[in-house]
């Protein structure tokens, strides 16, 4: 009997499931200062540092995250400058339910 492993292939790659938005943020939260590595250690995360650091995340996470980075910047008040602090993604994940 010859057995065919496609179906358990096949199966497993239809099942997988998208890294969800807020799981997007609260890596970038725990891991934050190695995206605040550019040009200067500032507090302060660009889209620019995203696409830079991109092979750190999971799959997935930088389309999600540049998609609604204008909705975490300062979201919690003040310009939107293009750039988001900890404090704004840590908001950012609770507005998300986290």
């Amino acid at each position: 009997m010859k057995l065919s492993i496609f179906p358990a292939i096949f199966l497993a790659a239809s099942t997988a499931q998208a890294t969800s938005l807020i799981d997007c943020y609260r890596f970038l939260s725990s891991r934050f200062q190695d995206f605040d590595g550019g040009a200067t250690l500032d507090g302060l995360v660009s889209p620019s540092d995203i696409r830079r650091m991109s092979w750190l995340l999971p799959a997935d996470c930088e389309a999600q995250l540049l998609n609604t980075f204008n909705e975490c910047d300062n979201i919690r008040g003040g310009a939107k400058d293009g750039l988001i602090s900890k404090a704004d993604v840590d908001w950012y994940i609770q507005r998300l339910g986290g």
